[in-house]
């Protein structure tokens, strides 16, 4: 076979199909197009154009930028959506054009260790989704649990300060502890802790947030611990909805894709 005869694979469905090279990009990252009978999702693979498949039935009007719901386990985040959300690719969920382009718009703060960070975030695929999500953040509410451990067997019974000595611990926390979105007014900015579930050896309590970043809240309630719950340190968060939508029944390690009318 003569290195000549080869050519790019896009262009060879674009002369299949008659089509754009854009969408002949789209149908390949896909994962509808094989040569020699194998699937390739690299428009720029050079194949021989008689090796060259489209499956039937392939429409790249059928692929709709996603939004995606993901329940993060405890331990490092992926860094990208093709190592986080490949089961959703195995299950059919979404393909891999989706997951070139999905962008996690929610990533989990970074607790220090031992804590670690869990729960929803959300992948969104749509640049113009993006934009849009970037300016209603600050008006979205977040609900947090937050577990408690004691640091030693001498350590006092747990105390968290009052919704007014809250409020109050709010306004003399350093600069920058707990930072408001940008374009929040004062007035749309709120945080409520209230204990959830106590005992000598865990506290749950159950966090509801809005117009803060939550990439600085560990640091805003160990802040708050040293002063009002001294003895106990932070063992984890899990992050349980956003604005509308919660986890509900998804597993750890497992995700859905929105459906287009579900609302944040």
């Amino acid at each position: 076979m003569a290195e000549s005869e080869l050519q790019r694979l896009s262009k060879c469905v674009m002369a299949l199909r008659g089509c754009s090279r854009a969408e002949a990009e789209r149908l390949i990252e896909a994962g509808w197009v094989q040569v020699d009978g194998v699937v390739v999702d690299d428009p720029a693979r050079r194949a021989l154009p008689g090796s060259v498949a489209v499956a039937e039935g392939a429409e790249s009007s059928l692929l709709r930028p996603a939004t995606v719901l993901w329940h993060q386990a405890p331990g490092p985040a992926a860094a990208d959506a093709t190592t986080a959300l490949e089961g959703l690719v195995a299950s059919g969920a979404l393909t891999r054009w989706h997951l070139r382009q999905l962008q996690c718009m929610t990533p989990l703060p970074l607790p220090t260790p031992p804590a670690q960070a869990s729960g929803l975030v959300v992948w969104v695929q749509d640049v113009r989704l993006q934009r849009a999500w970037q300016e209603q953040a600050a008006l979205m509410e977040e609900e947090w649990r937050v577990e408690w451990r004691p640091a030693s067997d001498a350590a006092p019974p747990f105390a968290w300060p009052t919704a007014e000595q809250l409020t109050a611990l709010q306004r003399q926390a350093q600069p920058g502890l707990l930072k408001p979105l940008r374009g929040t007014l004062a007035a749309q900015r709120h945080i409520k802790a209230s204990v959830s579930s106590q005992n000598a050896e865990r506290v749950l309590l159950r966090l509801v947030m809005k117009g803060h970043d939550a990439l600085a809240l560990p640091a805003w309630l160990e802040a708050v611990a040293a002063t009002s719950a001294s003895g106990w340190q932070l063992a984890g968060l899990h992050r349980q909805r956003l604005g509308r939508l919660a986890l509900g029944q998804l597993a750890p390690g497992t995700g859905r894709v929105l459906d287009p009318l579900e609302r944040f």
